[in-house]
């Protein structure tokens, strides 16, 4: 897939330009529930978006628990982004969000986590946790647009670079869409890589990963 690469001599597909989808082509994308068959779009996203990407018997591995979750959008076919996360009780523990990088900063990140806490509340989730890098500005402040805040940090929990983890949370009880304003507070301390997502900052691959606590970390 590699999300639009446009090598020479291919033709531009509907609502796409030289950097990808236009932001109306991906609010009009599909969202769909991503299975087994779409693994090996999934990878692909991954290692585009991670600088420790999970491999294939990782995933393999969670999609055959119950409690694992996943879930995209697609345009003719492709996989334009993914959001995974771990549902037990009345908590969900978002695990990434991972946005080809042909088609960022067009709303698909946005429109994804929107449309997944959506479903969560359906499902009787009523908390939301996740992780993400210190340095992630894109991802924090999408997650306080949506209402997240600051709950604890994991000191030194990535381990490929010694960076800490910021724990952030929000209750599902009430609305869950975006506000410009929360996000503009958001005010992150530092920028993200140019090769991270604005997502969830889940563990290295093949560092456990806990499933949701059931207090903030402290």
């Amino acid at each position: 897939m590699d999300a639009e690469k446009h090598e020479p001599g291919r033709a531009k597909r509907d609502g796409a330009g030289l950097d990808g989808l236009t932001a109306e082509a991906v609010a009009r994308a599909e969202f769909a529930r991503l299975t087994q068959s779409d693994l090996g779009q999934v990878l692909e996203l991954e290692r585009a978006c991670f600088s420790t990407p999970w491999n294939e018997k990782q995933f393999n591995l969670a999609l055959q628990q119950k409690i694992f979750h996943l879930f995209g959008l697609k345009a003719n076919g492709d996989l334009l982004a993914y959001m995974a996360f771990y549902h037990a009780a009345d908590e969900m523990e978002i695990l990434n969000i991972g946005v080809a990088p042909a088609h960022r900063r067009r709303g698909a990140g946005r429109r994804l986590l929107g449309l997944v806490l959506g479903i969560a509340r359906r499902m009787g989730v009523r908390r939301a946790f996740l992780e993400v890098r210190r340095s992630n500005a894109p991802a924090r402040t999408l997650y306080a647009g949506f209402g997240f805040e600051h709950a604890g940090v994991r000191a030194g929990y990535y381990t490929d670079t010694g960076e800490d983890a910021l724990v952030l949370c929000r209750d599902l009880d009430g609305e869950v869409a975006f506000d410009a304003r929360r996000a503009a507070g958001a005010q992150p301390s530092a920028a993200t890589s140019e090769n991270e997502t604005a997502g969830a900052g889940r563990p290295p691959a093949g560092q456990r990963h806990n499933p949701p606590a059931k207090e903030p970390i402290p």
